[in-house]
């Protein structure tokens, strides 16, 4: 008797699933990027294959952003949609819903690993996480039905001819401020040059080798003074500068001293260069409405590339007190 019952209760579940597409879970299928995905950029986008008979609406949101909305539309290119999302640095919970008249009909969960090689907790990803590139030959040949994928024509969905494939994907880099020229023109083939098999649109290693183009003469000075800065030295110069923009000056990834105290904690914790009798140092992070008018950072003393002076101080001629004099005139 029992047997018999399960045996119903299995047909009418298969039934049910089979007569209502709503109740499958095939109405919304991830297609970038995979679960456990380890990745370097702050925006990802959200590529997923929706059944657009039991889906009205896409609804992504993190730990970290909640994206509005969007609509299904009955045009959606081969089913699928697209949306950008913000990653904090570590792991990120990334929420997908659809939804139908309201209602959540199917949702997914995935794990997303932002690499950041300021911080030790976030330089290697946790076991498990691999790590992810959405331009690779593979994906890009899928992509390719509806996309242009040459770094310079414009995408068969784009209203603006002039403007490159890639903007379709990534117009979200440029909510900045500041803005990189070759990013600003949308010059990506400038720096995203080299392709391989795991990977297409990849930029050289090191970092300078691109930046040498524009960049001519700054960087040969750097490496020959007798004092340099290890990202300088080393030629990682997006360590420290963020090759689209910022909202910072010199498109730096954050405000100078916040930047600097990343590497050099120490700075903060303890008196810096001269101790009173107080025990108190020299300030390091000072406004302008405390620094007449002006803004103190450790730029103010420090050239954060290279120099001539030892500690890569600047305008110091061997007088402590002339140095000091630079500002306390």
């Amino acid at each position: 008797m029992n047997r018999w019952l399960v045996t119903l209760l299995l047909f009418f579940a298969i039934f049910a699933v089979v007569i209502n597409p709503v109740m499958a879970e095939d109405n919304l299928e991830i297609l970038s990027p995979p679960d456990m995905a380890s990745v370097g950029g702050r925006i990802i986008n959200i590529v997923c294959k929706i059944n657009q008979d039991s889906l009205d609406t896409i609804r992504v949101s993190s730990n970290y952003e909640y994206a509005e909305p969007q609509p299904v539309k009955p045009v959606a290119a081969r089913n699928t949609l697209r949306q950008s999302l913000l990653l904090k640095e570590g792991k990120n919970k990334i929420k997908i819903q659809g939804l139908k008249a309201g209602k959540v009909v199917e949702e997914k969960v995935l794990s997303v690993f932002r690499r950041f090689s300021f911080s030790m907790d976030y330089v290697t990803p946790p076991p498990g996480f691999k790590e992810y590139f959405f331009h690779t030959p593979k994906n890009e040949e899928r992509c390719r039905l509806c996309h242009e994928n040459e770094l310079r024509k414009g995408a068969k969905s784009q209203q603006d001819e002039h403007l490159p494939a890639c903007y379709t994907c990534h117009k979200r880099i440029m909510d900045i401020e500041k803005a990189h020229g070759p990013a600003a023109v949308w010059a990506c083939d400038q720096c995203h040059m080299e392709s391989s098999e795991q990977r297409t649109y990849g930029v050289p290693v090191p970092a300078v080798t691109v930046c040498r183009i524009c960049h001519t003469e700054a960087p040969d000075k750097w490496q020959s003074e007798p004092y340099g800065h290890a990202p300088t030295i080393t030629g990682k110069c997006t360590i420290c500068h963020d090759p689209h923009g910022s909202d910072e000056t010199f498109f730096i990834k954050r405000e100078s001293t916040d930047l600097c105290t990343i590497c050099h904690a120490d700075k903060l914790k303890y008196p810096h260069v001269i101790t009173t009798k107080s025990g108190m140092g020299h300030p390091v992070k000072l406004g302008p409405e405390r620094y007449f008018g002006k803004h103190f950072s450790c730029a103010s003393c420090h050239n954060p590339h290279a120099e001539n002076n030892p500690y890569l101080l600047v305008n110091y001629n061997g007088s402590k007190l002339e140095f000091c004099n630079n500002c306390h005139r």
